[in-house]
């Protein structure tokens, strides 16, 4: 389901001559926190900087570049997760990336949108902000991610593209037992730095429920998709 953060999202690039109004649009953050998405001074709260149009939760950046697609890190408490500044990027567990340090207006950094994985059954409804059971991906862990965008045509008769995007993740069990997938989700890094606090976390954007959940046995490889249309 898309999320109410989701709509405000898209809303971001014609925002632009709202950056003088602090009360225009506010994010629901995973930790139940609300926050602006413009700051004290106008500027971007968010992750970089880069929250200007939904071009950027499928390409981490300001171009396509396979080098901004990014992934959860291992971590064992959702807070932890939630609070994280560094995430693997080029698509795989190889290297990692410092998300805001000292440069949170980076001109050329970013992060794509991330699957995230939970064990609750509870319906989704447009206001949720989190999982309603994160699994911790110190057990189920990401190793490879993906992004596969529709071809684009100049051609007028051709039909409209089936889907905005497709996320893929391939997440491994490296416990001794089984694990069961009931959720899913999509989230983007969120920071902001009002009155020189920086603030930092997690805004989910999609929550879907599985009609059947997926159980993966100890050492088993599984791909999740997540389509936007």
């Amino acid at each position: 389901m898309i999320l109410n953060n989701f709509k405000l999202y898209s809303l971001l690039a014609l925002t632009a001559d709202q950056r003088d109004k602090k009360d225009s649009l506010f994010f629901t953050t995973w930790d139940g926190e609300i926050r602006p998405i413009w700051d004290n001074d106008g500027g971007y709260p968010a992750y970089e900087g880069h929250y200007q149009s939904c071009h950027h939760l499928f390409t981490g950046g300001q171009v396509s570049n396979p080098d901004w697609i990014t992934g959860i890190m291992d971590f064992q408490t959702e807070e932890k997760m939630v609070a994280s500044k560094k995430f693997y990027n080029c698509g795989s567990r190889t290297s990692t990336r410092t998300a805001i340090v000292s440069d949170p207006y980076g001109t050329n950094k970013g992060a794509s949108g991330m699957i995230v994985l939970g064990s609750g059954d509870t319906p989704p409804t447009k206001e949720d902000y989190k999982l309603d059971s994160w699994i911790p991906t110190v057990n189920l862990r990401m190793e490879t991610a993906s992004i596969s965008l529709p071809i684009s045509t100049l051609d007028e008769n051709a039909a409209p593209p089936d889907r905005i995007g497709t996320f893929l993740t391939t997440f491994r069990n490296v416990t001794l037992t089984n694990i069961t997938v009931k959720e899913i989700g999509l989230v983007v890094p969120y920071s902001s730095i009002i009155k020189d606090t920086l603030f930092v976390s997690k805004i989910l954007l999609v929550r879907d429920v599985l009609e059947n959940p997926i159980i993966i046995k100890p050492g088993e490889l599984y791909t999740f998709s997540l389509t936007i249309k």
